[in-house]
This record gives C-alpha cells, structure tokens and sequence, in this order.
C-alpha cells in the first residue's frame, strides 16, 4: 500500500472518524463553556470594579462635606484634596462640577471653569434635556466609555462615576443654597485598561490552555480508540481476509470480554463451523465422484452387456440358419471321405490328404454343434443341485486328460452351501469350459483354485452362490478382457478352439439368472466367478453383469 492510499484508508477509517467526533464535540464543548466562564467572570470583575468606583466616589465625597461646609475658606482644601486623589495611577480623573456644569475643581487644573454641555458622556446619565435633571438609582451612576487616542495611543476603556451633591438640610446647606437641589457633581473616571489587559491575557491563557486540552483529550480519546476500536477491528479485517483465502485455520486471539470480544469468539466460531463444512463437502464431494465412477462403470459395464446380448442374439439368429445349412452337406463329406478312404492304400500322399480333409470336415462340424448350441441355449430342466459335489463329479470326469499333467488342485468350499434349482448338464457345461480353458492356459502346470460361498442377492432372485475358479497361468491382456464372451474370439492358435466356449457359458449363466465375472493380469493369472441364485425368481433381473 503507498503512501497515498494508506492516507485515504487513515482518514476513513472508522477510529479517525470517532477521534474527529470526539474531539470535535469535546472542543465546541470546551469552547462553550470557556466563553460562558470568562463572560460571567468579567461581568463579575466590572461588577466589582463598579461597586468600588462608586465606594470610592462616596468616600471622596463624604472626605470633601466638612471643607464643603466651610464655604470660601474650604475652596483650597478641597482643591489640594482633589489634586492628591488624582494621582492615583488608576484613576483618570477626579472633578467636581456645579449645578449649570462648570468644572469648579480638577485634578487636571487645564480643565477648570470649563462648562460641560448636558449631552456629554458624564452628563447623559442624568439629563434626558437641556434643563430636566433627574435622580439616578446607584447603579446607574457608573457608565463604561473610551478615552480619546492622544499622540499616538490608542484609547483605552474607563469606569465614570456620576456622585449628586444634593442640598441637605442637616448639613445646613439651606443657608446658603435655598432653592437648590442638587448643588454639583463629583465626577470620578477610573481607569480599566489594567483589568482589560489582565482580562486579554487570561483570554489568551484560557485559549491556549484550551486548545491543548483539547488536542490532548482528542489524542487520548485517539489511542483509547486505537487500543479499544481499531486494533480489534483491525484484526477482524484480517481474519475475515485470511478467511476469505480458505484460511480457514485462522483464530482471531480473544483477549477482550466487551462487545468485540464477543464477536471474535462469534468469529471464530463461525470459521470454524466453515473449517467443518468445508470438510463436509470435501468428504461429500469425494465420496460423490466415487458414487459417480461407479455408478459410470456400472453404466460401461450395462452397456457392454447390452451390446454383448444384442450382438448374441442377432449372431444366434444367424448361426442358426447357418448351421442348418452347412451341417448335412458337412455330414455327407465326412461320410463319403471315410468311405473314400477305405478304397485307397495306407502308405501315399492321398490317404494324407484324405486325412486332412476328414479333420477340416469334422472341426466344421464341431463348429457347426456349437453354434447349434449357443443358438437354441438349450431347454433347462430344473432340479436340487449340490454345487460341492458338482464340482468334484467335474474334477473327476477332467483329471485324466492330459491337459491336467501336473496341476495342483486346491479345494475350499463352504460347508453350509445350500442346493440350487438348476439345470445340472448345463451348469456342468459351464464349469467343464471354465476348468478346461484354465489347465490349458497354465500348459498342464499350476494351480487351480475352486472355491464356493454363499452371497446375499444376485441379480434381484435373492439369495445365492458364489463359484470362484482361479488359475495361475500367464493371464489375460486387458485389451482381449473385455471381448472373451464375444461368440468366436478366442486367444488360442488358430485351429485350436471354436471361440464359443465362454459364449455359450455366459448364455448359460444368463439363462439361471445368474452372471459371471473375471478378473485377470498378466502374468498373474485369471480369476472366474459366477453367481448363481438358489432360486430363480420371475420378477428378478434376468441378466449377467461382469465385473
């Protein structure tokens, strides 16, 4: 992440945003109350400053009676005691004006027999005209005005206090003032640029003392949201960006029992049960393909079936007809080729080729019988058929020929193997096929195996039996695997075999309701296992499947 877009990503982030709320309410907050606080404390502090203007007015006041009393004699000492007072740094001036507004006594002494008009600053409070004069309640005598700039400075704000002279009876003005009211004015102006400047500078303290309450508050509301808001939301991102990856090992630590606490442990939570689903489906998903691949196989295996019974009927048909058509001209050569044969001497090349020809002759017909039988499959005649003893009968009609040699037999049948309904030729015919093609493939040296068992369905008839004949001869290619119950394929030399054997077993099989299976490898040996049921049913499936 650059610079720039880690900038962007900070400013929106939902931590920045709380700490400017934050600190922004905290800051108008602040504000408010600063200024509300400096207004009440310097309406507070003028208050003050007015109460002691007027105290101090009234006490110059009262000071100046008794030399006020004493007429012309009294004029100096109230001239010296004015002149004294307004020294004072923070006053501006101190001045005394009589009833038509001369100033009678100054502290500044340019000022005095100057007369005042009414709607001057310290004669507005109490003339609302030229010649009406009223009283003012006592605090209405201050007002708050600025000094005139004077060479180069700026006016500065002052306190004016307007203190009546009334004509008192017990002071024994009346004597000399008789129709007098108010016989003057004491007019005394205090300075406040002092309190102003004190006043600007706990302004300025406050300020600042208030912007860096503010930014200090914003930055430990900054870190409380760091620690407490976006590390937490921070490491929520990440989990759920690991999660998305399929990082579905990911825990997120919970260290925290607040809200988000809560939601990293609903988290993981979550992850996990994602983490166990995923397994779910993985499983599912496994075991799916598995279901499909054999549910595919056995769809391969239904449709070789299917071709293999179509191709088997239609060449049924056909070799039908054939062989009623080859199988008299067939029986009348070898007839005449005996005959022909007994005419002429045993030593000479025509008693070979007669030999020949009653050979040729008599594979055709040979041929010809098989087809005849694989054709027609032959009527079955049900009957109780033990399987063990059918066997060894087998055994017993095949060990004398020479294919046999030296071929070890290994017997392992079931003791409790019930009797099957069958047709005993046919199903002899089966085995006789299955163990003569055996000892010939292993050339009259090996191992034949014969076993038997019992199996809970074949086919949909139920119950059954199992017949394994296992040989350890070189095997069959996997190319010709799935073509030796085809009618006329064999793996035999030429002249040696029909190719009708297993065809004409497989018909068999299929006729019982049963199937067969064979499985082989080369140079390991071929195993056969038909199926047989104990008893045919009509609704059953009446079909072979091999494995």
């Amino acid at each position: 992440m650059n610079e720039t877009s880690y900038r962007r990503s900070l400013f929106r982030s939902l931590g920045f945003r709380l700490a400017v709320t934050v600190g922004g309410v905290l800051g108008v907050g602040l504000s408010l109350f600063l200024y509300f606080s400096m207004a009440h404390h310097e309406h507070a502090l003028l208050a003050i400053k007015r109460e002691e203007a007027n105290l101090l007015s009234d006490t110059i006041k009262n000071s100046l009676t008794h030399s006020m009393l004493q007429g012309a004699a009294g004029r100096g000492a109230i001239h010296d005691v004015i002149i004294d007072i307004g020294k004072r740094d923070e006053l501006e001036g101190v001045r005394i004006y009589d009833a038509v507004g001369r100033i009678q006594y100054s502290s500044d002494p340019t000022e005095l027999g100057r007369t005042v008009a009414k709607d001057t600053e310290s004669c507005r409070q109490c003339h609302t005209s030229s010649e009406e004069l009223r009283p003012r309640a006592y605090t209405d005598r201050s007002r708050f005005f600025y000094t005139p700039a004077k060479e180069g400075r700026m006016g500065h704000r002052v306190l004016g206090v307007i203190n009546p002279i009334y004509n008192e009876k017990e002071k024994n003005c009346t004597a000399c003032h008789e129709d007098q009211t108010v016989l003057g004015i004491l007019d005394v102006v205090v300075s406040l640029q002092r309190l102003d400047d004190d006043i600007v500078f706990h302004r300025r303290t406050l300020a600042i003392s208030g912007i860096l309450g503010v930014g200090l508050m914003i930055g430990v509301v900054a870190l409380l949201i760091h620690h407490f808001v976006h590390h937490p939301v921070t490491t929520l991102l990440d989990g759920t960006r690991k999660v998305g990856l399929l990082n579905l090992d990911y825990r997120i630590p919970e260290r925290r029992r607040d809200e988000l606490g809560r939601l990293a442990g609903a988290f993981n939570e979550m992850t996990a049960q994602l983490a166990e689903a995923q397994e779910e489906i993985r499983d599912f998903a496994e075991q799916l393909e598995q279901k499909v691949a054999e549910k595919t196989a056995e769809l391969e295996k239904a449709q070789v079936q299917m071709l293999r019974s179509e191709k088997m009927a239609a060449i049924g048909q056909m070799a039908a007809g054939v062989a009623h058509e080859i199988n008299n001209p067939l029986t009348g050569v070898i007839t005449f080729a005996h005959l022909l044969k007994k005419t002429i001497p045993e030593e000479g090349r025509q008693r070979e080729d007669l030999d020949t020809i009653i050979h040729e002759a008599e594979r055709c017909s040979r041929i010809v019988r098989g087809l005849l039988e694989f054709a027609r499959g032959g009527e079955i005649v049900r009957k109780q058929l033990d399987i063990n003893d059918m066997l060894d009968r087998t055994l017993c009609l095949m060990k004398y020929q020479p294919k046999f040699g030296t071929v070890e037999i290994n017997r392992q049948y079931a003791e409790d193997l019930p009797e099957i309904e069958a047709d005993q030729d046919q199903v002899q015919q089966v085995f006789v096929n299955l163990i003569a093609n055996a000892t010939e493939a292993m050339g009259g040296e090996g191992r034949l195996s014969l076993s038997t068992r019992t199996v809970d369905d074949v086919n949909g008839h139920g119950f059954g039996i199992r017949v394994e004949v296992i040989d350890s001869g070189p095997g069959i290619a996997e190319a010709d695997l799935v073509r030796i119950f085809d009618p006329f394929f064999s793996t035999k030399e030429t002249g040696e075999g029909t190719g009708l054997g297993l065809s004409v077993t497989y018909r068999i099989v299929e006729n019982h309701g049963g199937r067969i299976a064979v499985s082989s490898k080369v140079g390991a040996g071929t195993r056969f296992a038909v199926y047989l049921p104990v008893r045919m049913r009509p609704e059953g499936r009446n079909r072979a499947r091999p494995d």
